[in-house]
């Protein structure tokens, strides 16, 4: 099990140091990582979804409650310990997403896209430095 966790981490943080890395190499000051959307975990991968609600009917595992109650987020908080030390601000947030597909719905004739616009609640790590 130590191994398999130890692998994990390593993957994240190649993962979380490549994307600083083409930040850099294309001239920004930051990166963002969405961690999760509307629940579906990003960071394992296809299918993996967050725990669902608690009893105050609020899904835990979004924003700083990622660290807490996803299942990988206890890994992201060691590489996140890491960064820190090396330099670079880090950040979690939860935000609301809006997502407009309305001229892709009107240009295709209505055979793709949304009339409507429709929202993700997204958990998104922010790297600074």
């Amino acid at each position: 099990m130590p191994r398999l966790r130890a692998e994990r981490i390593k993957k994240i943080e190649a993962d979380f140091r490549e994307r600083i890395k083409w930040a850099v190499e294309g001239g920004r000051r930051s990166t963002e990582i969405t961690l999760s959307e509307d629940h579906s975990d990003h960071l394992r991968g296809m299918y993996k979804y967050l725990p669902t609600r608690g009893k105050d009917g609020w899904y835990k595992a979004w924003g700083e409650g990622y660290l807490k109650y996803a299942p990988w987020g206890k890994y992201v908080k060691l590489v996140l310990t890491k960064l820190r030390r090396d330099g670079y601000t880090c950040e979690i947030e939860g935000k609301s997403v809006e997502h407009d597909t309305s001229s892709a719905y009107m240009n295709s004739g209505g055979e793709c896209g949304s009339e409507t616009p429709w929202w993700t609640r997204n958990t998104v790590l922010i790297i600074k430095w």
